[in-house]
């Protein structure tokens, strides 16, 4: 575990908190690591420390190794966002990881991601990687118009908002935006994220209603309604192995 502390903290909207963190223990930690997941352990005893799964939104090794990572403040924090709002400069925080990136496919004729306040950093990390010349769609879902801002993505790419004032609530705020989009013709790469209900719908309309393969389609729930976090990873590794048998058996 790399042992790291705040160095700065700053609003990007009112309800997403960017808390960079530094160390000497990131001196390895690899590049290009942006959306990648990690694992950030709160500190308490050994037998009570809590772990949540975050996104990294940055990373930079120069002049010292920092690490960004935003936190989605709900209407009921949980012990994450409550220690986000509660963080100052020194405040201590163990992260593991990261794991690799989750990009989206860019090598057809166009991509298409969309994700809910707590995909954000990986959507927007996706999108600063992209090459100047890709066209598509992104479509963020917000809280309310507040947390609306400025992203970073090629030209081609149109940024859409839609507005869930109530996400924690039953709803398919994000599932029939991303329905009503126009999709442009030929090969698309597909990049969902955010609640599982939610990603498991556009899941099914993209592999069968809109014939993307499934090497242009990644999809992830960041969390589940009524589950905590510990019970969704354990669903989510479930499903995993079930979706492999059966494309195996395909």
């Amino acid at each position: 575990m790399r042992h790291l502390t705040v160095a700065k903290k700053a609003y990007v909207t009112p309800r997403l908190i960017r808390i960079t963190l530094t160390g000497e223990d990131l001196r390895e930690f690899p590049e290009k690591s942006e959306s990648a997941n990690c694992k950030l352990v709160f500190e308490g005893a050994a037998e009570s420390q809590t772990v949540r799964t975050y996104t990294i939104r940055g990373y930079r090794c120069d002049p010292r190794p920092e690490v960004d990572i935003d936190f989605f403040i709900h209407d009921e924090p949980g012990p994450a966002s409550t220690w986000a709002k509660d963080a100052q400069t020194g405040s201590p925080i163990g992260l593991k990881g990261p794991s690799g990136p989750k990009l989206v496919n860019d090598t057809g004729d166009w991509v298409l991601l969309a994700g809910d306040m707590s995909a954000m950093p990986a959507l927007e990390a996706n999108l600063e990687r992209l090459s100047p010349e890709t066209k598509g769609i992104a479509v963020f879902e917000v809280v309310s118009p507040e947390d609306k801002h400025a992203v970073k993505a090629p030209p081609g790419i149109d940024i859409q908002w839609v507005i869930n004032p109530h996400p924690a609530m039953p709803n398919t705020v994000l599932v029939d935006a991303v329905r009503g989009l126009s999709l442009p013709g030929g090969t698309g790469g597909v990049w969902i994220a955010g609640e599982s209900h939610c990603a498991r719908e556009l899941r099914r309309y993209f592999r069968d209603e809109a014939g993307v393969p499934r090497s242009h389609l990644y999809t992830s729930g960041y969390w589940q309604m009524g589950l905590s976090e510990d019970s969704h990873q354990r669903l989510k590794r479930k499903e995993a192995a079930a979706d492999t048998i059966g494309s195996e058996q395909s």
